[in-house]
């Protein structure tokens, strides 16, 4: 869970606060937290932060619990808060314990979730730290770099999962972060990991990334902007001497897009235990090629066991691929669904005849048929808007020739 501290006295200094508390649910609980001119949560409605407190550590029963528990001092930061309780704050902030804090402003301790008090830093309770910004330019540069490997005349990629320049990429963003200090493994399936150690070889690591295989006419940011901005955030704890307590990982899945080889996401899915190794391994692309084969040709068949690799948390940032937000003239948005996808592969049988001597009324056109099922498709799609999508991207006519129906 990230929250972030900010110092809403520069907006609103005249203007009191209190704490809010919401009803338990079944939903984490989340409270507002207020020091001085502190708050710290996420964002709600009317410019308000929440945080939820999931379970960490000891319960808070009522006031004198409230009146022992430490507090972050004033500051702009960013805080994290450890699913065990641990607290990683950054931006100039000190932490210290509860006499600068009025029990009042205390959030009131609700069924099932704990508060954990802070731990005192190394220098006996208070020690400054910031916040850490990456290297833009550094980043921009990756991905301009990586942009290169299967460029299109247009300005995007054609880098389809399982060829040569699916193993180029995957070459360049493994020699990146053996040069970042990271060890790199891949699993059966293809999956690549890199993973910078933490101080606590205990911990289970914090992942993030995602994919580098594109479509036929794939931009360059999809996917790969989540592997790349993963790998600058190691690079940039790298800069600033951090060592974090647990590990970070920067994961590179097999063939997400689906292009190459159907369904989608299946390197992931086989680490997720959805799909069997072997199947997916046997999957065959149109152009012939086998994922298992070609996975041994670009140097990419690894020997760990997809699955056997358990992290703490994944995170993934990703371009939007749609309209909506630059519409809205917004720069960032947060996922809070999926759309359920179904993929159909139909198979529609007609009659070969000769174009020009065959009558329309005695005709079979399978092509006709397949077209009306598409149209019908997308006019479903609209029916059930906002959110209903239906999309028929690919098709195969045979016997394919202009004079024969």
């Amino acid at each position: 869970m990230i929250c972030r501290l900010v110092d809403p006295a520069a907006r609103r200094r005249t203007r009191s606060r209190r704490c809010h508390t919401r009803q338990p649910s079944a939903r984490p609980q989340a409270n507002l937290i207020t020091a001085g001119s502190i708050s710290i949560g996420r964002r709600r409605r009317h410019g308000r932060r929440n945080c939820a407190p999931s379970n960490l550590g000891r319960p808070l029963p009522g006031r004198a619990a409230r009146d022992s528990a430490p507090i972050l001092a004033k500051g702009n930061l960013s805080v994290e808060i450890g699913v065990d309780g641990s607290i990683d704050a950054g931006g100039g902030c000190a932490i210290r314990h509860r006499e600068s804090l009025s029990a009042g402003c205390l959030p009131r301790a609700t069924k099932g979730h704990y508060y954990r008090p802070l731990q005192s830093l190394s220098n006996g309770g208070a020690e400054t730290m910031r916040n850490l910004k990456i290297n833009s330019a550094r980043l921009w540069e990756s991905l301009m770099e990586m942009a290169k490997i299967g460029a299109t005349p247009k300005g995007g990629v054609a880098r389809l999962a399982g060829t040569e320049l699916d193993g180029q990429g995957r070459d360049l963003f493994v020699k990146w972060a053996e040069d970042a200090g990271c060890t790199v493994t891949v699993d059966k399936v293809g999956n690549i990991f890199a993973r910078r150690p933490g101080s606590d070889p205990s911990r289970l690591p914090v992942m993030s990334g995602s994919h580098l295989d594109t479509q036929p006419t794939g931009g360059r940011f999809d996917g790969i902007y989540g592997v790349l901005g993963a790998l600058e955030v190691v690079r940039t704890l790298n800069d600033a001497g951090v060592e974090t307590a647990a590990p970070i990982e920067v994961a590179v899945w097999t063939n997400e897009e689906g292009s190459r080889y159907s369904p989608a996401m299946m390197g992931s899915g086989v680490f997720a235990g959805v799909f069997g190794l072997d199947e997916v391994l046997a999957k065959t692309a149109d152009d012939g090629g086998i994922l298992g084969q070609d996975l041994k040709a670009i140097g990419y068949a690894g020997e760990e066991t997809p699955g056997d690799h358990p992290v703490a948390a994944y995170f993934e940032a990703h371009i939007e691929q749609g309209p909506i937000l630059e519409a809205a003239n917004l720069p960032i948005g947060v996922v809070t669904g999926a759309q359920g996808q179904r993929w159909l592969e139909v198979e529609v049988t007609g009659q070969e005849a000769h174009a020009g001597p065959t009558p329309m009324a005695v005709r079979k056109d399978a092509l006709v048929a397949a077209a009306r099922m598409i149209d019908l498709a997308s006019r479903i799609g609209h029916d059930f808007q906002p959110y209903a999508c239906a999309t028929c991207g690919y098709i195969q006519s045979s016997p394919n020739s202009r004079n024969v129906i």
